[in-house]
């Protein structure tokens, strides 16, 4: 977290009554003039990153502190609870202190109250200081001359710091200032050090140089030190999403599959599904000037080997979508052909195949409550006479798999607030909701012609089984910023539905662009006509992802929200560079399982490809990345709600 000062906030949350007080006394007591300002609090510019553990924002110190007050949390980071695995362990907090005023109240009476939450309410957090300055301010004015009752607190706390040095404080050692020359020590060898200090990997404004030491340094031929073995003791500062992090490391494990393969040297505008009859992917792509169709085996011993393969009739894919009992759907603005594969021994059988109208921009079929129904939704332009200009036809129908004819049951027009543009790039996706209606996610992407950005839109559709009613949710705001959004729906054992979703040319939520724009990234819905806004703008090959509960989208939309780090069922991030996404959700064949997995196949790219804004501050693949014009897949983990949920404090 950086710090940096901030004016008094109009209005806060309602919180418990310790929270409150805490946020309550320094708001209206402690306000001092620093610089010709009227300073109040002191307000975060680094990135909160998008996490299942906590589910409040916070964008100021005293938010903070109330955070770590409240029990809500419990479950993560307090040391008189039985925490879940995937907690059991250290949670470490870093603030940069850019903020180079220690003698101040507010810095005082901030760090005071850090350490005495952290230590009173006995919570498994360490506390990293980012400037040595800060502390050795304390630790002299302490010995010099008397001190306050806070003041000594805070010189008798054990802080890590990340550089420098004092004389009673434990350090962080900077890997970069030791070795400058990584891969010439991986050559010779590292000298040893003491393990309980760890280094710390140091410049997130370079993203691209931190990931080119690590692809050295953990390399399995490099020489480290023995007390360093272990990669954990090597800590890195990083403008990277979780997902992305995760996807780098993963190709340093050892794995039963890589997270990363080139699935074809030559290929373009891929479409994948995961198929659970066969326990494998659907994959179609353009290759050699043909359209394909594969089945891909994900086994571990076989990972994402070619099993079958076969030319499509059909071109411009728009969809491939797969259900229960091996059906799946292969669509396109022509038409769509269901097939059904329920071995990955045998190639897919074909069931039905439909001409299509070609004002369809997107759709996906679902099955009934035998598995050998089956329905249609369709999404396009002018598709009923009453849809025209700002309107878009969302038609309902039965499928007839023995005569492959169509009965169309229901429509409805969604108004959206502007012309559809004939470039606009549309997904949808339904499931089954229990014994409840059909439910799903319908985006779509439109150029804002005012500030020529591409943003992105969204409506939840519920349709009745027995009325075959239609009804959509949306907003006339948009949800995020960036190009061809690709979505998923599926459900869990209970029922419950969730969408996952993913998108290129996003903004950069993470790293000093948004952050400098000194916006409030939990509240962007509310700062549509600030000039700051110019922050959110297309950056080219950032994709991102976001998946939650259905019914978080559905009340982000009737709040006019946006998308983002801060939902409390949506989880958000940018996991890769890349171009064209497409994503499948794979779910854990345990049950009791904290996490399932997205699968992404994209068009690849170069590092030099990749703009210097992205790569430096939003993270950045290895400078020698070199994947364009390939297809690539990328897997990485998605946290389990239904399982998390069981944990959760309930207020």
């Amino acid at each position: 977290f950086f710090l940096m000062i901030r004016r008094p906030p109009r209005s806060t949350q309602s919180r418990s009554s310790a929270a409150s007080d805490v946020y309550k006394r320094q708001t209206d007591n402690d306000c001092e003039m620093i610089d010709e300002f009227e300073i109040c609090c002191l307000g975060f510019r680094g990135d909160i990153s998008s996490a299942p553990m906590v589910d409040d924002y916070f964008n100021t110190t005293n938010e903070l502190i109330a955070m770590l007050y409240s029990p809500r949390h419990d479950f993560v980071w307090s040391k008189n609870v039985n925490r879940l695995p995937l907690y059991n362990r250290p949670l470490i907090m870093a603030f940069n202190m850019q903020y180079h005023h220690p003698e101040s109240k507010l810095n005082i009476d901030f760090m005071y109250r850090l350490q005495k939450v952290v230590t009173q309410r006995n919570l498994d957090i360490k506390l990293v200081i980012g400037i040595a300055d800060i502390l050795k301010y304390f630790e002299d004015l302490c010995s010099n001359s008397a001190c306050s009752e806070q003041e000594r607190a805070i010189v008798d706390y054990d802080w890590i710091l990340q550089s420098g040095s004092t004389q009673y404080s434990p350090r962080v050692k900077n890997f970069n200032d030791e070795f400058p020359n990584v891969v010439e020590n991986c050559k010779k060898g590292f000298p040893d050090w003491d393990p309980s200090i760890p280094y710390l990997l140091y410049e997130p404004s370079h993203e691209d140089d931190v990931q080119s030491v690590l692809s050295v340094y953990l390399r399995s031929d490099c020489k480290r030190p023995e007390s360093h073995k272990d990669i954990s003791m090597l800590r890195l500062t990083s403008n990277q999403d979780p997902e992305m992090h995760q996807l780098f490391v993963y190709e340093y494990n050892n794995t039963e599959h890589l997270n990363k393969r080139i699935l074809s040297d030559t290929g373009s505008d891929p479409r994948v599904d995961y198929l659970a009859a066969c326990n494998c992917l659907i994959v179609t792509l353009k290759k050699d000037g043909k359209t394909v169709l594969q089945l891909r085996d994900l086994t571990p011993k076989t990972y994402l080997s070619v099993v079958s393969e076969q030319t499509l009739e059909i071109s411009n894919v728009l969809s491939v979508s797969a259900k229960s009992n091996g059906y799946f759907m292969v669509s396109s603005q022509d038409s769509y052909i269901l097939y059904q594969a329920n071995t990955k021994d045998e190639p897919p059988q074909k069931v039905c195949s439909v001409g299509n109208d070609r004002n369809v921009f997107a759709q996906d079929f679902i099955q009934g409550k035998d598995g050998s129904e089956f329905y249609l939704v369709k999404v396009g332009r002018s598709l009923e006479s009453s849809c025209v200009g700002t309107k878009l036809s969302i038609q309902f129908f039965f499928l007839d798999p023995r005569n492959c004819q169509e009965n169309k049951l229901s429509s409805f027009c969604l108004a959206i607030g502007s012309v559809i543009s004939p470039n606009a790039n549309f997904s949808v996706s339904l499931n089954k909701q229990g014994d409840d209606p059909f439910a799903g996610v319908m985006m779509w992407d439109g150029l804002d012609d005012q500030t020529n950005v591409t943003k992105l839109y969204a409506a939840v559709i519920h349709i009745d089984r027995e009325t075959h009613d239609i009804q959509a949710i949306s907003s006339d705001n948009f949800i995020d910023v960036g190009m061809r959004p690709r979505v998923r729906v599926v459900n869990d054992s209970k029922g419950n539905l969730y969408f996952l979703h993913t998108h290129y040319n996003g903004v950069c939520h993470s790293g000093l662009i948004m952050n400098n724009a000194n916006l409030f990234k939990c509240h962007m819905n509310r700062q549509k006509t600030d000039p700051r806004f110019g922050a959110l703008q297309n950056l080219e090959t950032m994709m991102h992802y976001s998946w939650g509960t259905l019914s978080a989208l559905e009340a982000m939309l009737v709040n006019g929200d946006m998308l983002g780090p801060c939902h409390k069922q949506i989880l958000y991030g940018k996991y890769a560079n890349g171009q064209v996404p497409d994503i499948a959700f794979i779910p854990s064949s345990d049950e009791k399982a904290m996490f399932a997995e997205a699968l992404v196949l994209n068009e690849g790219i170069d590092y030099d490809d990749i703009p210097t804004i992205s790569r430096m501050v939003c993270g950045s693949p290895r400078k020698e990345e070199q994947n364009r014009d390939k297809v690539v897949a990328l897997r990485f983990d998605i946290v389990n709600f239904e399982l998390l949920g069981l944990y959760k404090y309930s207020e």
